[in-house]
């Protein structure tokens, strides 16, 4: 080959290469510092200038979710990123992890919703890792960035990149920090003079005769006068410590020279546990205690002048244990029992309970526990080759990747007996419940997770004449997934396998104008032979309009880029426990009959009927924003974008006839649309006498709904679920309760029980003068907020350091339901809110309904008057730390020292009424908590 034609193709190369973006680029920082413009980003294509990216990023650094107290990295991202909705979950050390989606959720709940991890360039996990070995986490929301995870994208996709050496001395860097938690909030029930005094109430109501009134137990519950057989427990206040102890500490190093760098780091943190009375000793201990420990180690290495290696290992080991039944089942239990059930200890010593209930303390300490063990290793390996000598900004690379994760159950239980305590004569008479057995173990359960990737890539990156810049990439992967569990072999423990290509090439024009093509070409063995491959295309542009001559110099718009895109990516999502949906099932029949005498039988019929066309879900993005500075002082990034997504499956009812005579599980058919826009303004200065101030707000809105789901016949247009949000809640309207019988008999009659004053009055959608389950239409919001706000606040001044964030939702519903709201359900506890009941005294005023020990399906139906607005305002943490002089620090011979004091969660505004005491972010179960904590970081 001449040396004409040799340069020839050389030029031609990186416009043909339809570069898709390597996974190790993809979990680096993503340009959303725009704000920086004349810093270097990484990106998809690797380290580039912030005015070439055209893709809808946001990014936040590690350092900012330190300031977050938590075990868990997930919980420390509440509005940090513009189009993250971030909802506490559990506070259940080692189960917190809250639920997550990227500009609201565009897809059935019956469907995987889940946001796709990246974590330095290839899937896995990120809830285990210590906030302190990460350098950066990017929210990818658009096609443009999103599009090289082909059917993985849809639901957005997280980068999460560890930190890595660089060129300087040996650093060392060690933090402890200790804290305690409390409840954010719990439940509030009535004492028991209460609860015997509202439950004659109650049985009044119903007709009954009092249990309670004109007895010894009204006095001596008012009293206290005998706490065995009147007792008055608050079960809350027995069960849980008021505060558990959470610490942290760290321990990294970093460093290196031109060769070699590396960044190593030890973490360890732990959860003591709030259950009382479970640490006598380790048999019986059943505190629900969470301790991490994290090891990592990032080495590159500059083996020649042109090979180069990165590695990633890190491990991480998590000890966890609890009550035998769970920390939920015992929560659950403290909401249902009443606070006169049985003391805690009978006058012998043993445990009060009856034959409804054991006794909880009893429970915690006498059972047993579960106990969990995992560990994770994580360990990427990427060799990279420049091939400069062909042609200048060209390389190749291959790299390796291997998670493994391992967790075994371990479970030590047994029986305990308990008393109900009765008299006879002067004498304790003890009705015995349970019996006492020997401790049993069983530790046979344990589940596995692997996944290994292999990726080769081809990159090219140059610039010509000083005004044409090209970047490219083209990438090979394949993935194989295995999960496995010791329930048995099911077709779901076979390895899940993708493998595909993905390509990007980007060019741009004198700082001004950029513009980028990506693709991603995918296949997954979750489809049918001949269906299994999808292409994933997505295009975006950029205009620089401050590089403009009519713009340059301008001192109030200093920086303005309008950048779009649209594109395709993917959601292959599996539903249900069928994974291979083109195959036939068959099972046997409950017979059929045939002959004179009909005799039955048993034979094999068709099951579910197979779905070879099945597909992924595919979705349509549209997305424009504007990044602007002005005044070079105020930052402000605008986002607006429309997702259409296409082949959701649905349950085909309202498409195929029944007549047909197949069972058909789900087909893709759904159809969806979700639109909405994104804000994120900044603001930043300093004074003449040092003090540095900054201020940075953040809102994002999304609004979906649901455009096709095959829905079944409605006999009027309000029950139609087609054109309503997802999720979104169908029941009566309340229209208050009724004040007496003449209400009753002048409104449409409610066929769900007898109805009485007090109870709650619905509305009559369809105008029969019947209120049934027809007159169900939407009803508020659904529980998934469709804006989210966060606003970040900080000052500086000679060592001291202060800062705070704010963060809060809105149109949101919640729905109140269970013993936590319902009075005397099944002979449970009772809520404070009961106090504001139905009575005749409080007809007009009254705001729950009358009460009633009875069932009372009228008052139970789903409707908007257990529904609550879902919104609120929490502050989600404040830190202030101070830095002590260079010259103190020295003495100590340390770099830098600073110590500080942080909260977290630590108070809300919403509009749940204060007797429920309630999260609106966590009804029930284990609530979150709030920390205090104090801490110090020393620099060598």
């Amino acid at each position: 080959m001449t040396m004409k034609y040799r340069n020839f193709i050389m030029r031609l190369l990186p416009v043909c290469l339809l570069i898709p973006s390597t996974v190790q680029a993809q979990q680096e920082r993503v340009a959303a510092d725009w704000m920086k413009k004349d810093s270097i980003v990484v990106t998809q294509l690797g380290e580039i200038s912030p005015w070439k990216v055209t893709g809808a990023m946001s990014t936040v650094k590690g350092s900012k979710l330190e300031k977050s107290f938590t075990q868990n990295v997930m919980n420390t991202l509440y509005g940090e990123i513009p189009g993250l909705t971030v909802m506490q979950g559990s506070g259940e050390p080692g189960s917190d992890s809250p639920t997550m989606n990227a500009r609201g959720f565009n897809t059935f709940s019956t469907t995987d919703r889940s946001v796709l991890v990246i974590v330095d360039g290839f899937e896995s996990t990120f809830d285990q890792l210590a906030v302190q070995e990460i350098e950066s986490i990017t929210l990818l929301k658009d096609a443009a960035a999103a599009v090289v995870y082909g059917m993985r994208g849809a639901n957005g996709v997280l980068l999460v990149t560890t930190k890595k050496g660089s060129v300087k001395p040996l650093e060392v860097n060690f933090s402890a920090q200790l804290g305690f938690n409390t409840p954010f909030h719990t439940p509030k029930y009535l004492d028991s003079y209460n609860y015997a005094k509202l439950y004659d109430e109650a049985r009044a109501n119903d007709g009954l005769d009092p249990v309670y009134t004109g007895t010894d137990a009204m006095d001596a519950y008012k009293t206290g006068s005998n706490r065995y057989l009147y007792p008055n427990v608050d079960w809350y206040d027995e069960v849980l410590k008021k505060s558990s102890i959470l610490q942290n500490y760290n321990l990294n190093f970093s460093g290196g020279n031109e060769i070699i760098r590396y960044f190593a780091l030890l973490n360890v943190s732990d959860n003591s546990g709030f259950f009382k009375g479970t640490d006598r000793k380790r048999e019986t201990s059943s505190n629900s205690k969470y301790t991490c420990y994290n090891i990592r180690a990032n080495v590159d290495v500059n083996i020649t002048e042109n090979l180069s290696a990165e590695m990633r290992l890190a491990a991480n080991i998590q000890d966890q244990s609890g009550p035998a039944g769970g920390a939920w089942n015992v929560y659950n239990k403290l909401s249902l029992l009443p606070p006169n059930a049985f003391p805690v200890r009978n006058p012998n010593g043993s445990f009060g309970g009856n034959e409804t209930f054991s006794n909880p303390v009893g429970d915690l300490t006498e059972t047993g526990y579960n106990s969990y063990n995992a560990r994770n290793i994580q360990s990427n390996l990427r060799i990279r080759y420049d091939l400069d000598a062909l042609t200048k900004g060209l390389s190749i690379s291959a790299a390796f990747s291997f998670n493994n994760y391992f967790i075994g159950h371990y479970n030590k239980s047994k029986k305990y007996p308990y008393y109900a305590l009765a008299m006879s004569g002067d004498e304790y008479v003890y009705n015995g419940y349970s019996e006492k057995t020997p401790m049993s173990i069983d530790d046979s359960q344990s589940d596995q997770w692997r996944n290994t990737t292999y990726e080769a890539t081809i990159d090219y990156s140059r610039i010509f004449r000083n005004c044409h810049s090209v970047d490219a990439n083209v990438a090979f992967f394949t993935q194989e997934m295995y999960k496995l569990t010791d329930s048995g072999l099911r077709d779901n423990q076979f390895p899940y396998k993708n493998v595909g290509i993905r390509g990007r090439v980007s060019y741009g024009y004198d700082q001004r104008y950029v513009g980028e093509v990506a693709f991603a070409y995918e296949g997954s063995d979750l489809y049918a032979r001949g269906n299994r491959f999808g292409l994933f295309p997505a295009v975006s542009l950029g205009w620089i309009v401050s590089n403009e001559d009519f713009l340059k110099g301008n001192d109030l718009l200093t920086f303005l880029k309008v950048r779009g895109s649209y594109g395709t990516v993917g959601n292959a999502a599996i539903v249900g426990s069928k994974r291979y949906a083109d195959t036939q099932d068959y099972k046997y029949s409950a017979g059929y009959y045939k002959g004179f005498t009909q005799t039955s039988v048993s034979g094999l019929m068709e099951d579910v009927a197979a779905d070879p066309d099945r597909t992924w879900e595919s979705e349509k993005r549209l997305n424009i924003g504007v990044d602007a500075t002005l005044w070079n002082k105020l930052d402000v990034s605008l986002d607006y974008f429309c997702h259409k997504r296409s082949d959701i499956l649905v349950s085909p009812t309202g498409a195929i006839p029944g007549l047909l005579g197949m069972t058909f599980s789900t087909l893709n058919m759904g159809k969806t649309t979700n639109k909405g826009f994104e804000a994120s303004l900044r603001y930043s200065g300093a004074l003449n006498n040092g003090l540095e101030y900054y201020a940075q707000g953040n809102f994002w809105y999304a609004k979906n709904k649901i455009d096709y789901m095959a829905e079944e016949y409605r006999i009027y247009p309000y029950q139609l679920r087609t054109g309503q949000a997802l999720d979104q809640g169908f029941g009566l309207v309340a229209l208050g309760l009724f004040r007496d019988e003449d209400d009753i008999k002048n409104s449409p009659t409610q066929t769900f029980g007898d109805v009485r004053p007090g109870d709650i009055k619905y509305k009559d959608m369809n105008g029969d003068k019947q209120i049934d389950d027809q007159d169900a239409c939407p009803i508020g919001y659904t529980g998934t907020p469709q804006y989210s706000a966060s606003l970040t606040l900080g000052l500086k001044y000679k060592g001291f350091d202060f800062e705070t964030m704010f963060y809060g939702v809105g149109n949101r519903t919640v729905y109140l339901s269970g013993s936590t709201y319902w009075a005397f359900q099944n002979q449970y506890a009772a809520p404070e809110s009961a106090l504001n009941r139905w009575t005749e005294a409080t007809k007009e005023t009254a705001i729950y309904p009358r009460l009633s020990t009875q069932a009372n399906p009228n008052n139970t139906k789903y409707s908007s008057f257990w529904q609550e607005n879902g919104s609120f305002l929490k502050l989600r943490y404040v830190e202030v730390g101070y830095t002590l002089p260079e010259k103190w620090s020295k003495a100590v011979y340390a770099d830098k020292i600073r110590f500080f004091l942080n909260g977290t969660n630590l108070f809300s505004l919403h509009h749940l009424h204060d007797m429920s005491n309630a999260d609106p972010e966590g009804l029930s179960g284990v609530p979150a908590m709030r920390t205090v904590s104090a801490g110090v970081k020393l620099q060598f």
